[in-house]
């Protein structure tokens, strides 16, 4: 007969959000463990490492000193025909992380708590029978709980086989990034590059470690991006040395449709908790993942496990991210749309237009739907997306 280990939660995918959930749970009093296919914590790395400084705030977290590789206070925005348009510069608004430590950091907390890591372990195959979750993994282990989290990112093959639909691969963009050496940065400032021939469906960019390293890198809607990077990096980076390459994917179709089942939460990248406009999904996760641990402490407790108990993870962080999930996949659906000429348009107008100040004052890395509600109030903004339109049908008739 096979032994199972008891729990009252299993975290599928040791990722922030799961880290997140797992902590919160077992400071709660629950017993948790996390299993993670990989050998290391924070390893294979496939983040940018942007991370705001109030989002964080948001979450409680405080990177330790040794994570932190820099702090940018603003952004530069280079359209298609290269001019630019620089936003904030005043105050420190996000962290350059080593993602690295950074996961590493947060897996110290959860054990500390008194979660329980399980490395090398791949989930191979989950049932669920009642009222309770057999979980068995790749190092040939068979683990039982009430409450299952899947935090698997984007791969999402146990969602599928619990019978939940994953994010649509139509919105999941490969994506490359090189970390080089180069001469001439700015430390205090993230370079976003626009345009088709730089990054088709997305953007180029640059993220500073310090005043001579910078992270490049890009997604690519139809194309290969490493091919595409490259090419960017001869364009607008030649004399520079290559350290290292890494490759991911950008999530951008919004949430899941349905993130809870009966003993079962979805938190993350599987359940499409990531940023529409940037794909970033640290703190959107992480959000998602201390709610999710709220309703699944408290579905232990009362011992009601069912759908309709956590039902109410989903009211909860559609109450706080819903609108804010549907304006910004309002904004990539549009950006898809425009031609480049658009692009500069519009980046033209919010050089010359009072666009600037408003998104550095209301401007927020994770919550971008007030600055988006105050962009589309502002005169002759209506003329503008007049122009807008007309491109789109354009494109549309081609």
């Amino acid at each position: 007969m096979t032994e199972h280990k008891e729990y009252d939660a299993i975290i599928i995918g040791g990722g922030p959000a799961g880290m997140i959930a797992a902590a919160e749970l077992a400071e709660k009093g629950s017993t948790v463990l996390i299993l993670e296919e990989h050998p290391q914590i924070g390893l294979p790395d496939h983040c940018a490492g942007l991370v705001s400084v109030s989002g964080l705030k948001r979450l409680g977290l405080s990177p330790s000193p040794e994570s932190i590789q820099n702090l940018v206070s603003g952004a530069r925005v280079i359209a298609p025909n290269g001019n630019v348009l620089e936003v904030g510069g005043k105050a420190d608004k996000a962290y350059v992380l080593n993602r690295y430590l950074f996961d590493r950091s947060l897996a110290t907390v959860a054990m500390e708590a008194g979660v329980q890591i399980e490395l090398n372990s791949k989930v191979a195959r989950v049932m669920r029978e009642g009222g309770v979750f057999t979980c068995g993994s790749s190092a040939g282990k068979s683990y039982r709980c009430r409450l299952l989290i899947d935090s698997e990112g984007i791969s999402c093959r146990i969602l599928k086989t619990l019978g939940l639909t994953p994010p649509s691969s139509d919105w999941i963009l490969p994506a490359v990034q090189f970390e080089i050496s180069w001469k001439e940065l700015d430390a205090d400032f993230v370079e976003l590059y626009l345009g088709k021939d730089v990054a088709p469906g997305f953007f180029a960019w640059s993220i500073p470690m310090n005043e001579k390293t910078t992270k490049i890198g890009l997604a690519a809607k139809g194309a290969n991006p490493l091919e595409m990077l490259r090419r960017f990096r001869d364009q607008y980076f030649r004399a520079s040395q290559v350290f290292s390459i890494r490759s991911g994917s950008v999530v951008l179709g919004g949430p899941i449709v349905k993130t809870f089942d009966e003993n079962l939460l979805v938190v993350g990248d599987a359940a499409g908790q990531t940023k529409p406009t940037t794909g970033g999904g640290v703190v959107t996760g992480g959000l998602c993942a201390k709610l999710a641990a709220s309703v699944g402490t408290n579905a232990l407790l009362e011992e009601d496990l069912s759908a309709e108990a956590l039902s109410i993870y989903q009211k909860q962080w559609k109450h706080m991210l819903g609108g804010e999930f549907t304006k910004m996949q309002t904004l990539r659906r549009l950006f898809l749309k425009i031609s480049d000429d658009s692009l500069n348009r519009i980046l033209d107008f919010a050089s010359r237009s009072d666009l600037r100040r408003i998104i550095e004052e209301k401007g927020d890395m994770d919550f971008q739907g007030d600055v988006i509600s105050h962009v589309i109030r502002q005169p002759g903004i209506d003329r503008l997306l007049f122009s807008l339109g007309a491109d789109i049908l354009t494109s549309i008739l081609k």
